[in-house]
């Protein structure tokens, strides 16, 4: 092995197993940012969601289908929505922590999908899309700072570049589910399912979500130094030359 390849194995010693699970966390919350970015865009195709919420008719084909209004509110609507949830985002991580953001950031996902899957109107739908692409923006803005202030200097640039692979991977996730949703033709399961498997990410964030460690960064931001140390602490639990305490001085 070249000298790089083993200055590059001695930075893996920074990563303990609480970084292992915090950065699992981001991943997975980051999965659903990557799926319910792309779901919608999808099932908008499918038959059975024309059929439900459609409110007109396809001149070529006769079938049901979205008005071009309604496809401009479907599509459009999300990016103000996007860039709300990075202004409350940024303003509530700020003001209470990356912590208490992180699991209120859950809670909009949670009734992203709710009004989502149980819409039997288009402005339900859309009601619930807007709230998911609130939290879609939230989520590009909270976890690579979360990321950031949290990773080791030596493994930074990886940790929070582990976010677009997660993105990427959300949407790979969304592609299978929804391929396989839609051969289930003649019922709303058809677009259902795959909203559906967007209660999982959020619903597994609220079973873990309680067991991050606020971010060092804020806690000292807020002259809250004996909390820092304490959260660092635990975050390189195992590394015996680590000193928390000249770490929070710096």
């Amino acid at each position: 092995m070249t000298g790089r390849g083993f200055q590059e194995l001695k930075t893996l010693r920074h990563m303990t197993w609480p970084m292992v699970f915090v950065f699992a966390t981001f991943s997975v919350t980051t999965f659903s940012y990557g799926f319910d970015n792309v779901v919608f865009a999808t099932i908008q195709a499918m038959d059975d969601f024309l059929l439900r919420f459609g409110d007109t008719t396809d001149p070529q084909t006769g079938k049901p289908a979205l008005s071009a209004l309604h496809q401009a509110f479907y599509n459009s609507l999300g990016l103000p929505a996007k860039a709300l949830g990075v202004v409350v985002g940024g303003a509530l991580s700020n003001y209470a922590g990356r912590k208490p953001s992180f699991m209120a950031m859950q809670v909009l996902c949670v009734v992203g999908v709710g009004l989502a899957y149980g819409a039997r109107s288009f402005g339900t739908m859309l009601a619930g899309r807007v709230c998911l692409q609130g939290f879609v923006g939230w989520n590009a803005l909270l976890v690579p700072m979360y990321s950031a202030e949290i990773a080791p200097a030596p493994m930074r640039g990886a940790l929070v570049g582990l976010f677009v692979f997660a993105h990427q991977f959300g949407a790979f996730l969304c592609s299978f589910v929804t391929y396989r949703s839609s051969q289930h033709e003649g019922s709303d399961y058809a677009w259902q399912l795959p909203i559906a498997v967007g209660f999982l990410f959020p619903g597994l964030m609220f079973l873990v979500g309680w067991f991050l460690p606020e971010s060092p960064r804020w806690l000292v931001r807020r002259n809250r130094h004996a909390k820092a140390t304490e959260a660092l602490r635990w975050l390189h639990r195992g590394t015996p030359d680590f000193d928390a305490d000249a770490e929070v001085r710096l």
